[in-house]
């Protein structure tokens, strides 16, 4: 009797640590499933606004202001000379 008592048990245990690991599994894949259509929605929600919105011109803006702040080579080899005459006429 003890025998019998210890083997249903021992299967109850096991069905028991079988349907977590089911649940888990199953949860799981569900999980990876509902991110992985959340991200393709966000994804084809916010792509063409990427391509043609804020923050394209916001790089078009940036790349403007850095060549209009860049010196001319003429104005960088201007400067280069009069620091170079500055020197010299300290001798």
């Amino acid at each position: 009797m003890e025998l019998a008592a210890l083997i249903i048990l021992a299967l109850v245990a096991l069905a028991a640590i079988g349907l977590c690991g089911f649940t888990l599994i199953v949860l799981t894949r569900n999980h990876q499933e509902e991110k992985r259509d959340l991200h393709n929605r966000l994804m084809s929600r916010e792509y063409p606004e990427y391509l043609h919105g804020k923050h394209t011109e916001q790089i078009l803006r940036t790349e403007e202001e850095k060549a209009r702040n860049r010196p001319e080579e003429h104005e960088k080899t201007s400067k280069e000379f009069e620091e170079h005459k500055r020197k010299a006429g300290k001798y």
